[in-house]
């Protein structure tokens, strides 16, 4: 995982004025970046395990504070939040996920992640700006960014992917994007497992992450359109292996089948979407939006 505070530090500081972040923004931001690196330090130095872990959690309990005073509002029913990401330290699965403060409740709960404009867009600046990100194509403006699945594989995911499987209607709040997806480690079918909304209104970026209110089965016939792809897949893999890994168009081509595949079969599902299933969701979109400050 590329640790994009770390390669960016700076970036974080000047993308944000470039995007009018207030200066208590800056001053977060600023502060983020000294974290991190007070942690890269004491890991470099081979600190202590339990003392490095001390010294993380003052350093994130402090940009939560930072971050909550930015912010100023809770959710509806929603009291204590967590910072996000969970880990300072390089290379930490999910260590580049965006800041922001976490409310949740139990499993079956909505989880909402809240943070200021300015924050978000300086984090998709200096993730615009990593090289090794170049090939996602996030957009340069954040109401484009929510559009686009990449965002929140690399805001939300961890270490799963994020993929759409169906837009979802919703009237709550102008502007708003709702999703149907999963997170998952693979690809291939996999049943839809969160409704993900999204909301930029009164400096705030909001996201929230619920189970979908109906479970969805993943219809036969898309998994049959899948599995012809993976066949293919595991056709150009073998080939792969008996070169002995030197015949390097067949291991790109069984990449290629495994990413059609997966599309082809995305695709199928959302066509099998019945408008009862949408309407519900675009319900649940409308009353998740409810809960925002």
């Amino acid at each position: 995982m590329i640790r994009i505070w770390l390669a960016a530090a700076v970036a974080f500081v000047s993308c944000a004025s470039l995007h009018a972040a207030t200066p208590a923004e800056d001053a977060y931001l600023a502060a983020r970046a000294a974290a991190v690196a007070k942690v890269k330090a004491a890991l470099d130095a081979k600190t202590k395990e339990e003392a490095v872990a001390k010294l993380e959690e003052s350093e994130r309990a402090e940009l939560l504070k930072q971050l909550s005073a930015l912010i100023g509002r809770k959710p509806q029913g929603y009291e204590q939040g967590e910072l996000s990401p969970e880990s300072l330290a390089p290379d930490s699965p999910g260590g580049d996920a965006l800041d922001a403060v976490v409310y949740a409740k139990g499993e079956k709960d909505p989880s909402i992640a809240v943070t200021t404009e300015g924050v978000a867009n300086a984090w998709l600046a200096a993730a615009r700006a990593d090289p090794d990100r170049k090939t996602l194509n996030l957009p340069s403006n954040l109401p484009e960014a929510l559009k686009a699945v990449n965002f929140y594989t690399l805001a939300l995911g961890g270490d799963a992917a994020f993929s759409q499987l169906a837009p979802v209607p919703t009237n709550a709040e102008p502007g708003a994007v709702a999703l149907l997806g999963a997170f998952a480690q693979d690809v291939g079918p996999t049943a839809p497992n969160v409704l993900v909304v999204s909301v930029l209104r009164g400096g705030l970026l909001s996201i929230i992450q619920a189970p979908p209110s109906k479970e969805l089965k993943i219809p036969p016939a898309c998994k049959a359109v899948w599995t012809s792809f993976e066949q293919k897949a595991k056709k150009a893999q073998r080939a792969y292996q008996a070169s002995k890994e030197k015949d390097e168009s067949q291991f790109e081509a069984a990449q290629k089948a495994e990413a059609e595949g997966d599309e082809a079969w995305r695709q199928c599902f959302a066509k099998a979407l019945k408008p009862d299933d949408l309407a519900a969701l675009g319900q649940q979109a409308d009353a998740l939006i409810k809960l925002l400050p």
